[in-house]
C-alpha cells in the first residue's frame, strides 16, 4: 500500500509539472502553426540586446481572447504568478497566430529569450511587438535566431518579393526567403545598433555569410525592400538601389516571409510576392567581382594585337585589346575582331538592348543570330571610318544589309536596341530607328558584343528578351478594335494581317526550332573546339599522336641540343726503367691513376616531311644534319658536321577516332646508315653522326581526353641489323673490330597535356627505354657482349600557337641514368602547305 501511495504521488507531481510548463510543440492542436520557445528563459543583463523604452500608449491596447471577444487592456488585471503569466502569454500568442493562419501566415519562433513572439495584423499591416531573440548580441554572430512570419505558399521558381518596413526600435529586422525549415533558408536583415545590412544562407543548420555592408537604418523611417530571384542570381534592393547582387549555384526554394530579432517595434506594409514568368522574359545579367557568369564564349577572329581581353566588373563589360584583322579601310565590311557571345540567348523573336561607349577610333557593336564565325549578323559603328553598318555573314561571305555615314563621339554612352521579329530586323540608336532590313528567313543564334581596334570600349545593361508574339498581336488587335488607327500606317496594318496569318505556325514551330538550333549549335562549337584543343596539345607532345588530312603537305624543322658530361677514372701501367706505358706489370712498373672530365655537345637540325595519302594513312620522312663537339680532359677538342641517318616511315589509323576507345595510331619506320659511321672512323680521333647500321622500328600511340586533361602514350620496338666486314683498328687494344650485332630495344612513353589558353598548351611526359645486349666481334678477343642497359627521361614541353596555322613547340628533357644525356633542349616549328588550294 505504501508503495502504491508513492507511485500515485509521483504521477500527481508529474501531471502538475506538465500543466505548469504549458503546451509542447508536439501536442499543439493548431495545425501548421508552430510556437517555439514558449517558456521564458532568464539571462544576465550583460548578454541581453539593447532595447529602448516602450513609448507611452495613448489608446487602449486590444487583444483577442480564446473566445474572440475584445477586451480593453486598461482593465486592471488580477495579480498572477510568474508561471501563470508565462502560460497566459503562450495561450494569447497561440490565439493571435491562429487568426494569422487564416490570413495565410505561419509563425515560427527560433529565439529562446523574451518569447513568444507577438505578431498581429492591423488593417493590411503586420506588427511584431515582442522582444524575442536568441544567440549572442555580438555583431560577429551571424545566426541571430529570432521570429519569422511565413507565407503558406511555396515558391519553387523565379520570383520577386517586396515589402515596406519600419521600426521604432533599432535591432534587426528584415525578410526571409527560400525557407524549407528551421535549418535551411536565406535571410536579409538590417540592424541599426550593429551597423550592418546582411544576407545569409543557412544550410543544414550552418549559417553562411553571403554579403554584408555597413549601414544603420533610421528609426520610424519607412524602407522599401525588394528581393529578386532569377535562376542562380539573387538581388536585394533597398529604396530602388541595388544593395547585393550575388550568384548561388545551389539555390534554396521554399517559403517567403518577415523576420525580427529583439525588435518589438517592427511594422511591415504592402507585402507582395509573385512568381516571374520565365517564358515571357529571358534576360542576361552580368555578375560582380570581375567574374564571368556561366555561358560566356569569347571568339577572336582578328590576328593583329590578339588575343582579346574581355573583363566583367559590376554591371560593366570592357574589352581592352586593340585586336583587329582584315583591311583597315572603312569600305571593307568584313572587319574581323573579337566577340563575347552570351550562351542561352537564342530566341526566334527577341529584343537586344544595351548601352555602349567608345574610347578608341575603331568599331564596336552587337552580334546576333550567331551560329559560328562564318554565320551571323552584326551591327557596328566606327568613328574613324565614319559609318554605321548592319551586315550579314553566310558561309564566310559578307553582305551589307544597311549602311549610312553616321558617326559617334568618343567617351559618350549610346543606347542600342535591336528588334528581331518575324522576317524584319530593326536597329535603334538612342530610341531612333536607323535601319530596317527584311530577311527571309532570319538566321537564329546567340547574341553578344563586338569590338574591332577599339581598346577600352565599354558595354552595360546588356539584355536579351524574347518577344511574346501572341501579346504583340493582341495589342495590335486591341488598337484596331478601339479605332485607334490614327497611329498606324498602311505598312503597320499590312504587318498586322501578315502576323495574324503566321501566328499559329510560329507558335507551333517556335519551341521545336529553338531546341533543334540550340542542340545543333552546341554540337558544332563544342566538338570543333574540343578537336582543335586536342590537336594542338597532341601536336606539341609529338608527331606520332596526330595525322594530317589529304590535300596538304606538312614540313617541320626540328632543332635538338643534347649535353653529356662524365668523369672517367683511367688506370695505366708505367715502366719506370724504360719510361713508357706498358701492357703487363713487372718489378719496374707501377700504376698511374688519372681522372678525365668528358663533355659532349650534340646539335642536330632535322627536316621532316609528312604526306597524307588517305584520311588515315600518312607517309613520313626525316633528314637530319648533325654537329658534334667533344671535349675530354686536357686533350684537344673534336668536332664534326655531317649528314645523319635518314629515315622513312608511315602512320596508320586503323579505326576512326571517337567514342569511348582512345585514338590509336600505328607507325613504323626504317633508318638508313647515311650518317658517318662510328665503325669507319679512327677511335678517339674523330666523331660519328650516325649509328653505322640499318634498323627498323614499329609501335603504336594512344590518346584520349579526360577533361580537362589529354592523356597520351606510346610503345615502340626497334631492331638493328648486324654489320660485318669491318676493319676498325683499336691501337690501345692491339685488336681489330670485325663485326657488330646491335641489340634490340624497346621504349614506353606516357604523358598528359593541358590547354592553358587558346594559344598555349603544356605537356609533361616520361620515357623509359630498355636496350638488350649488343655483341662486338674482334679479331683476337673474339665475341664481347655489352650487357643490357636502360634509359629514363622526363620532359616538359609547351605548344605556342603564333597564328591560326602557325605554331612552335619547345621541350626540355632530363636524363636519369648514365646512358642518357644530362639534358636536351628541342624546338619544333611545323609548316603546312595546302597544295589543293
Amino acid at each position: 500500500m505504501k508503495k502504491f501511495r508513492t507511485i500515485f504521488l509521483c504521477m500527481m507531481l508529474l501531471f502538475f509539472f506538465c500543466v505548469q510548463t504549458g503546451y509542447s510543440e508536439q501536442n499543439a492542436p493548431w495545425g501548421s502553426i508552430v510556437i517555439e520557445g514558449g517558456k521564458k528563459e532568464e539571462q544576465k543583463k550583460s548578454t541581453e540586446p539593447k532595447k529602448e523604452a516602450e513609448p507611452k500608449k495613448t489608446a487602449p491596447q486590444k487583444a483577442i481572447n480564446k473566445n474572440n471577444v475584445e477586451k480593453s487592456s486598461i482593465e486592471k488585471p488580477k495579480k498572477a504568478t510568474a508561471k501563470q503569466s508565462a502560460k497566459a502569454a503562450v495561450v494569447a500568442s497561440v490565439s493571435r497566430n491562429a487568426e494569422l493562419s487564416k490570413e495565410g501566415w505561419s509563425i515560427v519562433d527560433e529565439g529562446t529569450v523574451d518569447g513568444p513572439s507577438v505578431w498581429s495584423k492591423e488593417k493590411e499591416n503586420l506588427i511584431q511587438s515582442s522582444n524575442i531573440y536568441g544567440g549572442s548580441p555580438d555583431s560577429t554572430d551571424i545566426s541571430k535566431p529570432g521570429t519569422y512570419a511565413l507565407r503558406h505558399e511555396l515558391y519553387q521558381s523565379d520570383f520577386t518579393m517586396s515589402v515596406d518596413m519600419q521600426s521604432s526600435h533599432n535591432n534587426a529586422f528584415g525578410v526571409v526567403f527560400g525557407y524549407k525549415d528551421k535549418q535551411n533558408y536565406y535571410r536579409f536583415s538590417m540592424d541599426s545598433i550593429r551597423h550592418y545590412r546582411r544576407l545569409i544562407k543557412k544550410v543544414n543548420g550552418k549559417t553562411n555569410l553571403l554579403a554584408e555592408d555597413g549601414f544603420s537604418y533610421a528609426q520610424n523611417k519607412l524602407y522599401s525592400v525588394k528581393v529578386s530571384v532569377s535562376g542562380k542570381n539573387i538581388k536585394i534592393f533597398v529604396d530602388g538601389s541595388t544593395v547585393f547582387d550575388i550568384f548561388d549555384d545551389n539555390m534554396l526554394k521554399g517559403k517567403v516571409g518577415l523576420y525580427c530579432w529583439a525588435n518589438p517595434g517592427s511594422e511591415f506594409k504592402n507585402f507582395n510576392a509573385q512568381i516571374e514568368q520565365a517564358s515571357e522574359t529571358v534576360s542576361t545579367t552580368l555578375s560582380e567581382g570581375g567574374e564571368k557568369p556561366p555561358g560566356w564564349i569569347v571568339v577572336d577572329e582578328g590576328e593583329t594585337d590578339s588575343p582579346s581581353s574581355w573583363n566583367i566588373a559590376p554591371g560593366l563589360v570592357t574589352q581592352t585589346s586593340a585586336i583587329r584583322g582584315g583591311n583597315p579601310a572603312g569600305s571593307d565590311p568584313e572587319k574581323p575582331g573579337t566577340y563575347a557571345i552570351k550562351d542561352g540567348t537564342q530566341h526566334p523573336n527577341y529584343n537586344i538592348t544595351l548601352d555602349m561607349l567608345s574610347k578608341g577610333e575603331g568599331a564596336l557593336g552587337v552580334i546576333f543570330g550567331y551560329k559560328n564565325n562564318k554565320n551571323y549578323y552584326r551591327f557596328s559603328v566606327d568613328k574613324k571610318s565614319r559609318y554605321r553598318r548592319l551586315i550579314k555573314k553566310v558561309n564566310g561571305v559578307i553582305k551589307i544589309l544597311a549602311e549610312d555615314g553616321g558617326i559617334i563621339a568618343k567617351n559618350k554612352w549610346y543606347g542600342i536596341k535591336i528588334e528581331v521579329m518575324g522576317n524584319t530586323i530593326k536597329v535603334y540608336l538612342d530610341n531612333e530607328i536607323i535601319f530596317k532590313a527584311v530577311e527571309d528567313p532570319i538566321m537564329e543564334g546567340e547574341a553578344g558584343l563586338y569590338s574591332w581596334d577599339n581598346p577600352g570600349c565599354e558595354f552595360k545593361n546588356f539584355a536579351v528578351k524574347s518577344i511574346d508574339m501572341a501579346t504583340v498581336l493582341k495589342e495590335k488587335e486591341k488598337a484596331v478594335k478601339s479605332e485607334q488607327l490614327g497611329g498606324l500606317t498602311a505598312d503597320d496594318i499590312a504587318d498586322l494581317l501578315q502576323l495574324k496569318e503566321e501566328l499559329q505556325n510560329i507558335e507551333e514551330e517556335m519551341k521545336q526550332l529553338r531546341e533543334e538550333a540550340l542542340a545543333r549549335k552546341k554540337l558544332e562549337i563544342t566538338e570543333a573546339e574540343k578537336s582543335k584543343k586536342e590537336e594542338e596539345v597532341l601536336r606539341a607532345a609529338g608527331r606520332e599522336y596526330t595525322l594530317m588530312k589529304p590535300g596538304a603537305v606538312g614540313f617541320e624543322y626540328n632543332f635538338n641540343y643534347s649535353y653529356y658530361s662524365t668523369d672517367e677514372v683511367a688506370f695505366s701501367i708505367y715502366d719506370s726503367k724504360n719510361k713508357k706505358i706498358v701492357a703487363n706489370p713487372d718489378a719496374n712498373t707501377y700504376y698511374l691513376v688519372s681522372v678525365k672530365h668528358k663533355s659532349n655537345h650534340n646539335l642536330t637540325n632535322t627536316i621532316s616531311i609528312e604526306f597524307p595519302l588517305l584520311d588515315n594513312l600518312t607517309i613520313t620522312g626525316d633528314v637530319p644534319f648533325s654537329y658534334k663537339y667533344n671535349k675530354s680532359g686536357t686533350d684537344s677538342a673534336l668536332d664534326v658536321t655531317d649528314l645523319g641517318d635518314v629515315s622513312l616511315g608511315f602512320q596508320f589509323e586503323p579505326v576512326k577516332s571517337g567514342g569511348k576507345f582512345p585514338t590509336t595510331i600505328l607507325y613504323g619506320s626504317g633508318s638508313l646508315a647515311t650518317g658517318r659511321s662510328p665503325f669507319d672512323i679512327v677511335p678517339d680521333k674523330a666523331l660519328s653522326t650516325g649509328s653505322g647500321y640499318y634498323s627498323v622500328s614499329g609501335g603504336f600511340s594512344m590518346s584520349t581526353t579526360v577533361d580537362p586533361l589529354i592523356m597520351f602514350g606510346s610503345l615502340n620496338y626497334s631492331h638493328g641489323f648486324e654489320v660485318k666486314d669491318l676493319h676498325q683498328n683499336y691501337s690501345t687494344l692491339n685488336d681489330t673490330l670485325n663485326a657488330v650485332a646491335p641489340g634490340d630495344s624497346t621504349s614506353l612513353s606516357l604523358g598528359l597535356g593541358y590547354a592553358l589558353s587558346y594559344q598555349v598548351s603544356l605537356n609533361l611526359s616520361y620515357q623509359y627505354g630498355y636496350s638488350f645486349s649488343s655483341k662486338y666481334t674482334y679479331l683476337n678477343r673474339g665475341d664481347i657482349s655489352t650487357g643490357d642497359s636502360i634509359s629514363s627521361t622526363f620532359g616538359i614541353g609547351i605548344g605556342w600557337r603564333l597564328k591560326p596555322e602557325q605554331s612552335i613547340h619547345i621541350k626540355v628533357a632530363f636524363g636519369f641514368t648514365n646512358n642518357d644525356p644530362d639534358f636536351t633542349f628541342s624546338v619544333r616549328v611545323p609548316f603546312t602547305y595546302n597544295w589543293k588550294n
